[in-house]
């Protein structure tokens, strides 16, 4: 039977819908033109609306002040620090979580960084504006471009390893679920970038019990500290890989918005939204706790 009702605010319906609801959760798909056709989706009782895209957020913040449904986004200031790469990077490094992100070359202009290394842009998704650098010709010619460009972008060590992996996760005001799911993706290469580089994936289909993960404990320690910092509020999907040099995880970036691997393991993500719903209707029963402490950018 039905157990919960999500609202995607895009895209038509497919298979992927028709599956979940085999699964337990019935699922409205409107695409949004305006107020009264909003009104009138969520009249229909959605027990949660979800995002996928980041040009859904406007559409987000609307349902959301019409206060009919459950948004699981995070606010407007915690979602533009997890997509702006370099202040995610940097608000790590004030939350004390730096030795869990790639070295970050500050002045990268004076002298070239230990390679390979990563050039990306400050937003950016799907692998976008993203650019591995395996020489000193190479970077030559890449700072070049990026100067001539004149956007932001980050620099930083690549991690050489083929596995990378994708956390997903709920939380509800900064209080991180118990239920999370996690995939594994194994590449061709070493230091190739998830997105830009998907035909260089060898496997993308491997599920991987959190509790199985041979480093769950950094994982679990990570997540849960970046989620109270943040106030976190929704789904989310952490992706990191395992540095070999000193072993722990290095977080490549949290994309605050549903995993699109996750939308593909319709068994798996109907059992995170049904957590999602059954927790919030726990905890709006509840009397509210008290704030958890907020990281400098959130201040």
């Amino acid at each position: 039977g039905i157990e919960a009702t999500a609202m995607f605010g895009r895209g038509t319906w497919n298979d992927d819908h028709l599956m979940l609801e085999r699964h337990g959760v019935a699922v409205e798909v409107v695409n949004i033109v305006n107020d009264k056709m909003l009104s009138r989706a969520l009249s229909r009782g959605v027990d949660v609306v979800l995002m996928h895209k980041s040009e859904e957020f406007p559409l987000m913040e609307k349902v959301r002040g019409l206060d009919m449904a459950e948004v699981a986004v995070p606010d407007r200031t915690a979602y533009e620090v997890f997509q702006d790469k370099i202040t995610f990077t940097r608000w790590m490094t004030q939350i004390g979580l730096e030795r869990h992100v790639p070295f970050v070359y500050e002045d990268w202009g004076s002298a070239v960084p230990r390679l390979p290394c990563v050039i990306k842009a400050a937003s950016g998704s799907f692998g976008k504006g993203v650019h591995v650098v395996r020489s000193g010709e190479e970077w030559e010619r890449m700072i070049g471009i990026v100067q001539r460009v004149g956007k932001d972008f980050l620099v930083q060590d690549a991690i050489v390893s083929k596995e990378e992996f994708t956390h997903n996760f709920a939380a509800i005001n900064g209080r991180l679920l118990r239920h999370q799911e996690c995939f594994q993706v194994t590449m061709t290469d070493d230091v190739f970038v998830k997105g830009k580089n998907d035909a260089g994936i060898r496997n993308s289909s491997g599920f991987v019990r959190c509790q199985d993960q041979p480093h769950r404990e950094q994982a679990s320690e990570v997540l849960h500290t970046i989620v109270n910092h943040s106030c976190y509020h929704g789904f989310g999907c952490m992706q990191y890989k395992i540095s070999p040099d000193d072993g722990l995880i290095k977080v490549i970036e949290v994309n605050p918005r549903v995993c699109g691997a996750l939308n593909r393991k319709t068994d798996r993500f109907a059992l995170l939204i049904k957590a999602y719903v059954a927790q919030y209707l726990l905890l709006a029963s509840q009397p509210p706790p008290p704030p958890p402490p907020r990281g400098v950018f959130f201040v």
